[in-house]
């Protein structure tokens, strides 16, 4: 069992949240970045690559791979060849990465807000224009504007969707995926899709969704963004994937991060590895 009880104090540790507020009555609660301890398997993975003593330039494992597809299916029942793959050294470069590789300079990307936000620089970090289209709440429950969307959709060149949604906690149904999916696709719209967050799903009768499982065709205008690091709590050790099953936005996200992405570290891929075999959640 995982002890949540355990105080550590990350007081001179170079910790990023803690130095924020340093010598301030303030408690941060990133959930990005939790005080707890990670799990000890992926502690133990990650030991046993530091343990080898040379920590070189690493391509992806080809067991990584593998355990990776098998986490899809089994999680989400989607199935996704290994081709689709870029690996990339988080989810927010990949929004970023994405912003450049698609449409044209000048075009609008549509923001659903409110919205995690490093959302709301990426627009402009890939020469494109925010185009911010307001959520609504609806019985209580916070609701993508689908009309808004497809207002705001003439001059654009894509949406990019949190699912699940960071900070309205909304885990979205499949009824209105395919909603937001049927928008973009009548206004040729691709969908960036951050993931991230697949794992925090608080109510029992909800799970998570990617957009991109929904349908063939949906697939083939979706870029999905998805890490560990958030659900083994693993923020210092970036490795993320993005899933693009379309052949030429895959080669542009390529094209896109040559020069700019560093390489994943050998010991984030240990600790993402371990992640995806864990079969415990």
């Amino acid at each position: 069992m995982y002890n949540f009880d355990l105080p550590i104090d990350r007081r001179n540790t170079d910790s990023t949240k803690w130095n924020k507020y340093r010598d301030q009555s303030v408690l941060p609660m990133w959930v990005a970045d939790m005080d707890f301890p990670a799990p000890e398997f992926v502690l133990d993975a990650v030991r046993a690559r530091l343990d080898h003593g040379v920590l070189g330039y690493a391509n992806t494992p080809e067991g990584l791979v593998d355990a990776f597809v098998a986490w899809i299916a089994r999680e989400f029942d989607w199935a996704i060849e290994r081709e689709w793959l870029v690996w990339i050294p988080g989810v927010v470069p990949g929004l970023n990465l994405a912003s450049r590789s698609i449409g044209a300079p000048g075009d609008g990307l549509i923001i659903n807000t409110p919205v995690y936000h490093p959302f709301l620089a990426v627009p402009r970090n890939g020469g494109k224009q925010p185009r911010h289209s307001a959520m609504a709440v609806d019985g209580g429950r916070w609701v993508v504007d689908l009309d808004d969307i497809a207002a705001k959709a003439p001059d654009a060149c894509g949406l990019l969707l949190c699912n699940p949604q960071n900070p309205t906690g909304r885990v979205y149904s499949r009824d209105e995926l395919v909603g937001i999916a049927s928008v973009c696709s009548d206004h040729d719209l691709v969908i960036v899709s951050d993931e991230i967050h697949w794992s925090f799903i608080l109510d029992q009768d909800k799970r998570h969704i990617p957009i991109a499982s929904i349908d063939p065709q949906i697939a083939q205008r979706t870029i999905t963004l998805i890490a560990p690091t958030k659900a083994y709590n693993l923020a210092g050790l970036n490795s993320a994937v993005a899933i693009i099953p379309d052949a030429d936005m895959r080669r542009s996200l390529v094209r896109a991060k040559a020069g700019l992405i560093s390489n994943i570290s050998p010991l984030a891929y240990a600790a993402a590895l371990a992640a995806y075999l864990d079969q415990s959640a």
